[in-house]
């Protein structure tokens, strides 16, 4: 908890958000649905994973640029923050790769 907690709000809610992309990915080759819930993982979730994804990759950039100012505890926070950030990253990276892909083809 304590590990979460140092993470920060913003961060915890664009990890979330992240993690909502990583669930909601539909198969490759779903028809597209514009209306009712159906709309949310086939319509709406594959807009928002670029933009997690490239958050993630911003909020790893801009940490490690605050991390050239601080020393000591909150560098090694910040460098997890940095890990943690590109992890996820990776992940969802692996993940939508396939699908997006798919589209092109």
């Amino acid at each position: 908890m304590s590990y979460l907690r140092q993470l920060g709000a913003l961060r915890l809610g664009l990890l979330g958000l992240a993690i909502v992309v990583l669930v909601l990915r539909p198969e490759s080759g779903a028809k597209v649905s514009y209306e009712g819930w159906r709309m949310v993982p086939t319509l709406l979730v594959p807009t928002l994973a670029p933009l997690v994804f490239l958050g993630l990759l911003l909020d790893a950039l801009m940490t490690r640029v605050l991390m050239s100012d601080v020393w000591g505890v909150e560098r090694r926070r910040l460098r997890r923050a940095v890990t943690t950030d590109l992890v996820v990253a990776l992940l969802v990276g692996l993940v939508w790769v396939p699908f997006f892909l798919a589209l092109g083809g």
